[in-house]
């Protein structure tokens, strides 16, 4: 049985692709477009990680990685510590001379312990949407949004657990790109 909300995410990615680099000649002007858009890597921090990314020519791919910051957290079952990391990679295409809108797919891993018990295996993975302005030629600000999350956890003395979201998080990023 099929679950809608992994219909509706194929639907958004198979139309994100659907689009060409046609969309550049769409421009008014691709000169200031290519000006802010130049290859790179940058810094990025948002509330959930801080990473490094690499920016192709006039942004059409973006890759990199980065780091969730080290969490605690004291509850009834027992505490929460681990580290948080990331890869991901993007498709963006021009909106206008300063923001572009990309979509891409995460995935994520998780060490320590969770409810005072040993991660021993976790991973998850997903596609998410971005939509990031060029403030300047090196500032980038951005929104993303992660469409739906697929992550599988076994912590020490339990069996694997399997959760699907649909809508599953998202975030604000700066970046700022040498």
């Amino acid at each position: 049985m099929k679950v809608p909300h992994i219909r509706i995410t194929y639907f958004i990615i198979l139309s994100f692709f659907s689009l060409t680099n046609s969309s550049y000649a769409s421009l008014d002007n691709l000169k200031m477009f290519n000006y802010y858009h130049k290859k790179g890597v940058a810094i990025q921090l948002s509330r959930h990680s801080l990473g490094i990314g690499f920016y192709t020519a006039k942004h059409s791919f973006t890759f990199g990685g980065g780091i969730g910051p080290y969490t605690y957290v004291k509850n009834k079952n027992g505490n929460d510590n681990y580290l948080d990391y990331h890869i991901y990679g993007r498709k963006n295409l021009p909106i206008t001379t300063r923001t572009q809108v990309g979509l891409g797919i995460i995935l994520g891993n998780r060490s320590g312990k969770e409810g005072g018990k040993t991660i021993n295996r976790d991973f998850n993975v997903g596609p998410y949407l971005i939509v990031e302005y060029a403030a300047t030629k090196h500032v980038l600000l951005a929104g993303s949004l992660t469409i739906y999350n697929y992550r599988s956890t076994k912590l020490s003395g339990q069996e694997a657990l399997t959760t699907h979201k649909a809508f599953a998080g998202g975030s604000l990023q700066f970046a700022y790109l040498f």
